[in-house]
């Protein structure tokens, strides 16, 4: 329980964040066409802090729910004045509804702009921050045993140094090289390390269990403890970064695969017992693990080999950054379409601040556990992520959302920069009403069927 209210906290300030921004968008647009601004809300709900602005139009208030805010922009007094003769009369000059069409429509339209532009400017922090890099060394694991006798594969415990004469930087250096000439069945001329001794051995390909070609290895790790999750099960066992794992239900473990080959086999409410040493001595660590589809899930990881690399220069993050930006809400837009083609897609395509929260905080989690710039990276990628979302989801032809006051916008236009009826502007609204209930039904659902594993 401590564990997601802590998770959740982290998750919803960066989330009041980004819709902050997107209300700042909304407000400063608003200001730039001499609009007035009613109310300013840190936070939803009743207000337990309110005062009025230097110029008494603007009334400043603090929620009773921190959950984001809003900016609410004057009109509503002539609305109402309007309708009970169904014409407009002598509008406020502050009020949206005396602007001219393509005004409101830069008003609804700024919120999603400086979501994108937010979006951008974290994705151009990521790039530009240092970050550590995996520097394990191409040490394998021959997955294959019967591969092990072979004198044309690798063997566990190998290093590769090179590979077709081409230095090997890393394992995943080596492996993309691997996987680029798995196709040929000659093989590829490999540089090892042996038991101590440097060789060169033609290596072929052999197939897999899909009929693939495939060298058939992994990354050797020693099992070693890099970190593990705080709060987690395996944390509440007494497992911790450091511990080195000798057996694991009875199996002797020399290294990571050795690991998994050990715990393939349990199932839900098995329980795990792991020998493992530190530098006072040798302990035993017993617990069930958590399971997800049928497989155990680890809230720890095994230690690699970092380093730590230089960010991008300006011009490449820019590069990089508007290309993410785009990127993610063309996903959103992909995921969107997918509903209508599979209902059964809705539980992973909408997400609730409930769940949001929770992910944004598990992320930071386990960026903290590997360093702290490793967590703002991640705080950055994934804030970026939601606030380029939000851009999208909010330009939507919806009732309720900026896209719909953009569509009422255009109509305008079209009838000559006329205003709507002030009773087709009360139905508007009534419907954005009903439409934000059924919204948040449809958000409530999907949260529920994922965090309970529900099936559509």
């Amino acid at each position: 329980m401590l564990q997601k209210i802590i998770f959740s906290i982290t998750g919803y300030l960066v989330i009041d964040l980004i819709i902050l921004v997107h209300e700042a968008g909304h407000f400063l647009a608003a200001r730039a066409t001499g609009t007035d601004i009613d109310v300013i809300s840190f936070g939803i709900g009743k207000a337990i802090y309110s005062r009025m602005s230097g110029n008494g139009m603007t009334e400043i208030r603090i929620g009773l729910l921190p959950l984001g805010g809003y900016c609410r922009i004057s009109g509503e007094r002539d609305l109402k004045k309007a309708l009970k003769s169904n014409e407009w009369e002598r509008i406020n000059p502050g009020s949206i509804y005396h602007l001219k069409p393509i005004s409101r429509i830069l008003i609804y339209l700024s919120g999603s702009l400086l979501n994108l532009v937010f979006s951008f400017l974290l994705l151009l922090m990521f790039f530009m921050l240092p970050y550590l890099d995996n520097n394990q060394e191409a040490k394998i694991v021959q997955m294959n045993s019967a591969n092990e006798a072979s004198d044309t594969s690798f063997h566990t415990g190998d290093v590769i140094l090179a590979i077709n004469e081409q230095s090997v930087g890393n394992f995943f250096n080596a492996y993309e090289m691997l996987l680029e000439n798995s196709a040929d069945t000659s093989g590829i001329r490999a540089k090892i390390s042996r038991g101590g001794r440097t060789i060169e051995k033609r290596i072929t390909p052999t197939p897999n269990e899909n009929g693939d070609m495939a060298y058939g290895i992994t990354k050797y790790e020693d099992p070693i403890i890099g970190r593990v999750e705080n709060f987690s099960v395996e944390y509440d066992a007494g497992l911790r970064k450091g511990d080195i794992i000798l057996e694991a239900n009875g199996k002797t473990i020399s290294n990571s695969y050795d690991f998994l080959e050990a715990i393939e086999d349990l199932k839900e409410h098995d329980r795990l017992k792991l020998t493992i040493k530190r530098s006072d001595g040798a302990y035993l660590v017993e617990y069930a693990p958590r399971f997800e589809n049928g497989k155990p899930i680890l809230n720890f990881a095994f230690r690699n080999a970092m380093k730590t690399q230089n960010g991008m220069s300006l011009g490449n993050s820019i590069t990089n950054a508007g290309r993410d930006a785009f990127g993610f809400v063309c996903a959103t837009a992909q995921g969107i379409a997918s509903v209508f083609s599979n209902i059964r897609n809705l539980k992973y395509t909408f997400s609730g601040p409930a769940r949001a929260s929770q992910a944004v905080g598990q992320i930071a989690d386990v960026g903290f556990s590997v360093s702290f710039s490793s967590a703002i990276r991640a705080i950055l990628y994934i804030a970026s992520m939601i606030s380029a979302s939000l851009c999208f989801i909010n330009l939507l032809p919806l009732p309720a959302l900026d896209g719909g006051g953009i569509v009422v916008g255009f109509v305008e236009i079209a009838a000559g920069n006329r205003l709507l009826k002030p009773k087709t502007y009360k139905k508007i609204n009534t419907t954005s009403q009903i439409f934000t209930i059924l919204l948040l039904v449809i958000i409530w659902i999907s949260d529920t069927v994922m965090t309970y594993n529900l099936k559509l």
